[in-house]
């Protein structure tokens, strides 16, 4: 249960950060 949890919250600051990137990125181009 504990790893499995971990293993989430894992994948979901990967997701999160690919995400927060996609925008930066978008942002400095319209930049």
């Amino acid at each position: 249960l504990i790893f499995s949890n971990k293993y989430r919250m894992r994948n979901w600051q990967q997701s999160y950060q690919s995400t927060m990137l996609k925008e930066l990125q978008d942002f400095a181009f319209v930049c």
